[in-house]
């Protein structure tokens, strides 16, 4: 069986870490991670570079401008 893993995210930075972390711990890892920004101002792709290459899943990274609520 195969699936994709969606994670959200907006300006938690440190947040999206120990997800990655705790996501790189188990024992069965999804075939692709997609990582939802709604927005953010923090820079998110050094840390997914290298959590791509601890977990070895793609990671796919979708963003859109924050417009407000």
């Amino acid at each position: 069986m195969k699936f994709s893993l969606i994670i959200t995210t907006y300006n938690k930075k440190k947040l999206l870490e120990l997800c990655l972390i705790s996501l790189s711990m188990q024992k069965v890892l999804p075939d692709e991670l997609i990582i939802a920004d709604d927005g953010s101002k923090e820079d998110f792709l050094p840390l997914l570079r290298e959590m791509k290459n601890l977990m070895n899943i793609p990671i796919k990274f979708v963003t859109q401008q924050d417009q407000g609520f």
